[in-house]
């Protein structure tokens, strides 16, 4: 396994949490850690995703645009993101967000 280049790959996502009320989060997740798991009804699996750059400003229900990580791209094939895809973000099986994507996969080098 060559380790003298890698990519990460994130996908650009537009998502409104649950309110706890709702049977949502108990608390909004802030800046970068957050990792739920995405579903798209387009794959058999839940894929495991990192939030990044949840600002503090965001409440519940209200859409906020924020990236999220492939944790385990090239491994596992998230082809399916792509700009207008449905998504489901999970903790087990309870949903707590949901929205869509805004961009498809997005490459960078680590």
């Amino acid at each position: 396994m060559s380790t003298s280049r890698q990519s990460r790959a994130h996908v650009v996502v537009e998502v409104a949490f649950v309110p706890p009320s709702q049977g949502g989060r108990p608390v909004m997740p802030v800046g970068n850690g957050y990792a739920p798991y995405l579903r798209t009804g387009l794959v058999p699996d839940d894929l495991a995703v990192r939030m990044r750059d949840v600002p503090a400003t965001a409440t519940f229900g209200e859409p906020i645009t924020v990236s999220l990580e492939l944790s385990y791209y090239p491994e596992i094939d998230y082809g399916p993101l792509d700009d207008g895809v449905a998504i489901d973000l999970l903790e087990g099986p309870k949903i707590v967000a949901r929205g869509h994507c805004k961009s498809r996969l997005i490459l960078s080098a680590v």
